[in-house]
């Protein structure tokens, strides 16, 4: 059995390389019949291993998930959400939270589906087809934000019973629930530090900590000068909640960071 593995392993590459050049030239790809019986079972192994099979081209980049109207309804205590989605394979949907706020009883088409931590985002495995997912967030109270995904374009959101017609995003994927609002008894502070290390040689390295202690609701913060003149950023490491570049991190909440 182990001689034969590396002709079926040449004729699952013939196979594949065959379903793809026909699909290009007269979208008819290799039917399932025309393979030797001996690579049959071999098929959606082979299919696996092309994530974009299947999936629409847009702007030369395969898309193979349609995000509907995503609906929140959400109030002092948490809230439900409800998404209608079309996948055109078997794809990882991510979902509305956070690991600080994640989704709870989560059902896919009416049925409790497991929730899995994808890079600190709620996601969840849907097979290709039209479905619709639902679930639940709690809090203790409701949170200056919430994590949607970018790729979610349309959002009904109810706030406390009450309709919000434009709800604020923006580009990192926050939805702001109580933007605007006062943050009941902490004032509104930032305190920063900056330490630099020069690194000589060619080229010269320039390594900037920025430490900063804040408090009050979340925001963004801007630091113009945390580059030197005619120095370009190689590398960017923080500890803050949404770092966007060497001078700006989006949605800034209270406490100490690092940069």
């Amino acid at each position: 059995m182990r001689r034969r593995e590396p002709s079926i392993l040449r004729w699952l590459t013939l196979a594949a390389t065959l379903t793809a050049t026909s699909s290009i030239a007269s979208a008819q790809p290799v039917s399932l019949e025309d393979l030797p019986p001996a690579l049959r079972a071999w098929v959606p192994w082979v299919l696996d291993q092309v994530p974009t099979l299947g999936c629409a081209m847009v702007q030369g980049k395969a898309v193979c998930l349609w995000p509907g109207r995503l609906v929140l309804d959400l109030g002092l205590g948490g809230g439900r959400f409800g998404l209608d989605v079309v996948a055109d394979r078997a794809v990882d949907l991510r979902l509305p939270g956070s690991t600080d706020h994640w989704p709870q009883d989560v059902r896919l088409d009416d049925t409790l589906a497991p929730v899995f931590d994808r890079d600190g985002t709620p996601s969840l495995r849907i097979g290709a087809g039209r479905h619709h997912v639902a679930g639940r967030l709690t809090w203790a109270r409701v949170p200056e934000s919430l994590t949607i995904p970018a790729e979610i374009g349309l959002v009904d959101l109810r706030l406390e019973g009450r309709p919000i017609p434009r709800p604020r995003r923006d580009e990192a994927g926050l939805l702001w629930l109580r933007a605007g609002q006062e943050t009941t008894g902490e004032g509104e502070s930032l305190r920063l530090q900056v330490f630099r290390r020069i690194r000589d040689g060619i080229p010269l390295f320039v390594e900037t900590r920025l430490e900063l202690e804040v408090s009050g609701r979340a925001r963004e913060v801007s630091f113009p000068g945390a580059l030197l003149a005619g120095t370009v950023p190689v590398a960017v490491a923080a500890r803050v909640n949404d770092p966007r570049s060497a001078t700006r991190v989006k949605a800034i909440n209270s406490g100490s960071f690092m940069i």
